[in-house]
């Protein structure tokens, strides 16, 4: 008798759990319907902004950030000098330069405890385990 009824719970449970899933499935929403993000990036984003945007990049010595910014703008088809940007981004960016940003990133994020680059990140992970 004691297994009837466990078998009888059982069935009961899960026959709950498929009903609450069907429900919860009403939720959500299969349908997707893309947005054409090229038309709102021309509307919204001005060319002026954007190599202002560049610039400042470059300025601050982020220079990956500058890099994704210019392949944005090159993809997106603004009228923007790339070659130019990528000629100083390149002429910053040698080895020497990027080594001495990651050690130095490196060490203020294993003094601070906080990164914000992967070097920074690293070296905050790295002072957790010292």
């Amino acid at each position: 008798m004691k297994s009837l009824v466990r078998i009888f719970m059982l069935i009961i449970s899960l026959s709950a759990f498929a009903y609450s899933l069907l429900l919860l499935s009403d939720y959500w929403e299969y349908e997707e319907v893309p947005s054409n993000i090229e038309e709102k990036f021309k509307h919204t984003v001005q060319q002026k902004q954007l190599e202002a945007e560049i610039n400042q990049l470059i300025a601050q010595d982020k220079l990956d950030e500058a890099i994704e910014t210019v392949q944005l703008a090159q993809h997106f088809g603004y009228n923007i000098d790339y070659q130019s940007y990528r000629k100083r981004i390149d002429q910053i960016n040698t080895l020497e330069h990027r080594t001495t940003k990651n050690v130095k990133d490196f060490v203020d994020g294993f003094i601070s405890g906080k990164g914000d680059t992967t070097a920074g990140f690293a070296g905050a992970i790295g002072s957790d385990f010292t």
